[in-house]
């Protein structure tokens, strides 16, 4: 949101800048500052106070072109010619505000998520199946892109969906045989 205009936006977060990436309208790239509301804007939402920082993707930032990459992952395109980083001020939170240097995006799956996304991604079926039961999408091709220790990011033909995975352990250390039984146990 910003002054009065709501706007829908797509990002991924890129944890080594403690950023995220978004494809911003036109009209808001030089924008001072802007609101995110995740998932939309209610008391339960997270919110995001971010100030916008216009990339050129032929020369991205130092540690930001592979999220460039994981970016389109995600969303297949860029809506806008110019994506931008969007850096965080602070962060509203189940009434809590909290300065953006207290927040950490870095995903503690990060060294083994690639071969966890491998590894859902090689039987399209169960992970049809795993869509179907854990984020209600009916889906014949979807694609795991993300996995963090709450759950799957899954890109299916509306978006992107959350499966959610409080059941499971996806720590670190536990993750791949997490992974591994989530799928043995789904029938496809």
């Amino acid at each position: 949101m910003v002054d009065d205009a709501a706007f829908s936006l797509r990002t991924v977060i890129a944890p080594p800048v403690n950023r995220l990436i978004a494809d911003l309208p036109d009209s808001l790239r030089d924008a001072e500052q802007a609101a995110l509301h995740i998932p939309d804007e209610r008391d339960d939402a997270l919110h995001l106070l971010v100030t916008p920082e216009p990339i050129d993707p032929e020369q991205p930032p130092p540690g930001v072109g592979e999220w460039l990459d994981r970016f389109i992952a995600y969303h297949l395109q860029w809506r806008t010619r110019t994506p931008a980083l969007l850096r965080i001020e602070a962060a509203k939170w189940d009434g809590e505000v909290v300065d953006a240097d207290e927040l950490d995006l870095t995903n503690p799956l990060a060294g083994i998520e690639f071969k966890l996304l491998r590894t859902l991604n090689a039987d399209r079926a169960r992970l049809s199946t795993i869509c179907r039961a854990r984020a209600d999408t009916d889906e014949h091709e979807p694609v795991a892109v993300g996995i963090d220790p709450d759950g799957l990011d899954i890109r299916v033909r509306i978006g992107v969906v959350r499966c959610h995975c409080g059941d499971l352990d996806l720590s670190p250390e536990h993750a791949e045989a997490s992974v591994q039984r989530l799928i043995e146990e789904t029938e496809a």
